[in-house]
């Protein structure tokens, strides 16, 4: 079995150690809020009043157990002490480690939801509410 372990000098490893974070969050955002806008909810969504087949259902339930790849296995000790060596090299380069320092003990944002009022992380509170929020379809449902 070949190993590769990366070299975290190599200019491969230029984006992850020295990407603008405000950047990436906003990528991020905008995916999600792409996402969400094209979203189904509802009476768009394809199962909206559907139920599984009592046969599909089974199906999904024979997935478990004997039926996953990895049951039953376990990693080699070769994978599990590379795998330990590659975070090794990621957790001691300098440069992770700037970045990493310059996250730790700032708060995350807080917002709220302008629809109910939830207060919640501003990451992931957009998932539920605020174009997503229940307060806000039953609103637009009793316009």
């Amino acid at each position: 079995m070949n190993i590769y372990i990366a070299d975290l000098n190599d200019p491969m490893f230029d984006f992850v150690l020295e990407y603008d974070h405000e950047e990436f969050m906003a990528e991020l955002r905008e995916d999600q809020e792409t996402y969400w806008a094209n979203a189904r909810f509802g009476e768009a969504n394809g199962m909206y009043g559907k139920k599984h087949s009592k046969k599909v259902v089974d199906k999904l339930k024979d997935r478990k157990g004997d039926k996953n790849p990895m049951y039953g296995k376990k990693h080699s000790k070769e994978f599990v002490e590379s795998a330990r060596e590659r975070a090794a090299l990621l957790k001691n380069n300098p440069k992770w480690k700037k970045w990493s320092n310059s996250r730790k003990g700032k708060p995350k944002p807080k917002i709220s939801c302008p629809h109910c009022g939830k207060m919640g992380a501003a990451g992931i509170i957009h998932r539920w509410h605020f174009d997503n929020c229940k307060q806000k379809r039953t609103e637009a449902a009793s316009n």
